[in-house]
């Protein structure tokens, strides 16, 4: 059986049909995609922000219809969070405690 795609395949598979993956321009570019489930190591710890321009409700029209790759990974038989790994304990912890001090102010 094939394994069960989650959404970074999904939406790997969806960026290959836009592109001409058979030439070696297509596949040179198809190479230096890189998709993750979750945020990867290198990234998680960077300042996070919000691009007014690209949200959702700004750049549809309200008639448009759209998906959420994690539901339609749900949908084909992903299970609830399959592709991700969980975070250990420490890890959550730790960041549960620096989220609070940026909520009250405080600086380390």
């Amino acid at each position: 059986p094939l394994p069960l795609p989650g959404p970074q395949r999904i939406f790997r598979r969806a960026v290959r049909g836009m592109l001409p993956h058979r030439t070696k321009r297509g596949q040179a570019a198809l190479d230096r995609l890189k998709v993750f489930d979750g945020i990867p190591p290198p990234y998680d710890e960077k300042n996070r922000m919000v691009v007014p321009a690209a949200l959702k409700i700004v750049r549809l029209k309200p008639t448009r219809k759209f998906a959420y790759l994690g539901r339609l990974a749900h949908e084909v038989g992903e299970e609830e969070g399959e592709g991700q790994d969980p975070l250990p304990e420490e890890e959550t912890a730790h960041e549960a405690t620096e989220t609070g001090r940026k909520e009250r102010g405080e600086e380390n």
